[in-house]
């Protein structure tokens, strides 16, 4: 450098400036979001944890109500895993009211067709 040109003053870096504020103001606020978000997914882990405690709680019961059900079966059975002419009457029955409903679907639309014919044999077919 030349002796002549006048030396610029140099900033202080001890003097914070409004850049840096700004600055310091944003990182704080990306600190305290960054804290908010884990604080949230906490929050949000610690409900998953509770509502799957719950449900296994709740399939537990339910395993526990279906053995007590299946023994008091075996138990008026008396035969080990027989099945009551009662239970097999009910199966029937539903079976039964199955087909009911699929013969009644099935007529029901085979009468529609014969409808159809005989109407366009009494008024001709173009």
């Amino acid at each position: 450098m030349d002796d002549d040109e006048p030396m610029a003053p140099e900033e202080e870096e001890d003097e914070p400036t409004t850049a840096n504020l700004k600055d310091d103001d944003e990182e704080e606020e990306h600190q305290s979001d960054i804290e908010h978000q884990k604080e949230d997914h906490l929050e949000l882990e610690k409900a998953r944890k509770e509502r799957m405690d719950l449900m296994a709680a709740e399939l537990k019961r339910e395993q526990d109500e279906q053995k007590k059900a299946a023994e008091k079966k075996k138990g008026k059975g008396e035969s080990g895993g027989e099945v009551v002419p009662f239970d097999k009457f009910q199966y029937l029955v539903g079976q039964s009211e199955v087909f009911a409903h699929f013969l009644a679907g099935t007529l029901y639309l085979l009468l529609c067709v014969c409808v159809i014919l005989v109407c366009l044999f009494i008024f001709g077919a173009p």
